[in-house]
């Protein structure tokens, strides 16, 4: 296999069918998310003296709030209503990231099948199918399974503390001793089989996508394209690794540049909001300008970090479903069936 000769056909293709980079921005947008909240109140805690009758709740003051159980009710209704926006809100950007991930893989090969580049209509299109859904259920059986052994392995590399339970210090120190160790060589594994499950991943999606294998045969067949070709499989995986870290790195000039364009942005409505809340609500209003300022610049640097990722997801993408492809072509000459994709299924 000609990892390089790879690499080069993704960035070309990468660098030229601009129709990719809007499904890696939707993957860019809903392959992380988070969410915050908050609010607040207060209540005065004493009235000066000799004001008591100038204050509209003059005398009985608590009596002018509304009842505790109103503003709990409220409370309760609000972050009701904000869960199940965030719920709503998880379950679309899950629905686009993999109705995205789908149309660019099936994009990808159209493209090298018959040099056809689509648009967003005829490329959602693709992505609108059951493989999706079926790339939903792999990375859930397989993120159970590895969080299940990962909690497995620390359970075990925990086993030592018991020896505290001896009340001999001696024991309950080489206990530890021997469960910090264990700990580190856990840790090492589990960082070999995120690797693995990966790269086997990367496999077993375009065997869904590509050749419509139910869930476990695709499972199985991107474990066997892994397991007879796992020297190549690594070398890819660690030749995108170094280019990642390079993308990392070249784009320090990016984010420099970032910061001077949103501060510059922000200048402008930094300093109006400044002047307007000095004149019009307090001297300190100098704040409010300094925040919108930061505000300008956070998002800025946001939608530059989206668009530098969803550039880097789909190259990616683009370069793995090369290599499956690639794979499946060796696979199928070495038995003599020419370059047919869905040939040798059993690799």
């Amino acid at each position: 296999m000609d990892h390089f000769k790879i690499l080069q056909r993704a960035f070309k293709i990468t660098l030229n069918y601009r129709m990719l980079w809007v499904f890696g921005l939707l993957l860019a947008l809903t392959m992380g998310g988070g969410g915050g909240g908050g609010g607040g109140g207060g209540s005065p805690s004493s009235v000066p003296s000799g004001m008591g009758n100038d204050l509209p709740f003059s005398g009985d003051w608590p009596s002018n709030w509304p009842p505790v159980e109103n503003v709990v009710g409220t409370l309760i209704a609000i972050g009701v209503a904000l869960l199940c926006a965030f719920v709503i809100l998880g379950i679309l950007s899950t629905f686009v990231r993999y109705v995205a991930e789908t149309s660019m893989i099936r994009m990808v090969d159209r493209y090298e099948e018959d040099g056809t580049k689509l648009g967003f209509r005829a490329g959602w299109k693709l992505g609108w199918s059951r493989a999706a859904w079926r790339l939903f259920l792999m990375d859930l059986l397989t993120g159970l399974v590895f969080v299940a052994i990962t909690l497995v392995l620390l359970g075990l590399s925990a086993l030592p503390l018991f020896l505290w339970v001896t009340k001999n210090e001696t024991v309950g120190i080489l206990g530890t001793v021997a469960a910090i160790g264990l700990f580190l060589i856990v840790l090492f594994l589990i960082i070999l089989l995120s690797v693995a499950v990966s790269l086997w991943m990367e496999f077993a999606r375009r065997a869904n996508v590509l050749e419509g294998l139910g869930v476990f045969a695709s499972l199985r067949r991107g474990w066997e394209v892994l397991r007879k070709r796992l020297v190549d499989s690594f070398l890819m995986g660690l030749l995108l690794f170094g280019l990642r870290l390079g993308w990392q790195i070249a784009l320090i000039p990016v984010v420099l540049v970032t910061l001077v364009l949103g501060s510059v942005l922000a200048i402008g409505p930094a300093v109006a909001t400044g002047l307007l809340a000095t004149l019009l609500v307090s001297p300190a209003g100098w704040i409010a300008g300094l925040v919108i300022g930061l505000v300008v610049v956070l998002m800025v640097a946001i939608v530059v970090g989206i668009c530098t990722t969803a550039l880097e997801l789909t190259f990616g993408s683009t370069t793995w479903t090369l290599t499956y492809r690639e794979v499946l072509a060796l696979s199928a000459l070495q038995n003599g069936q020419g370059s047919d994709l869905t040939a040798d299924p059993a690799l």
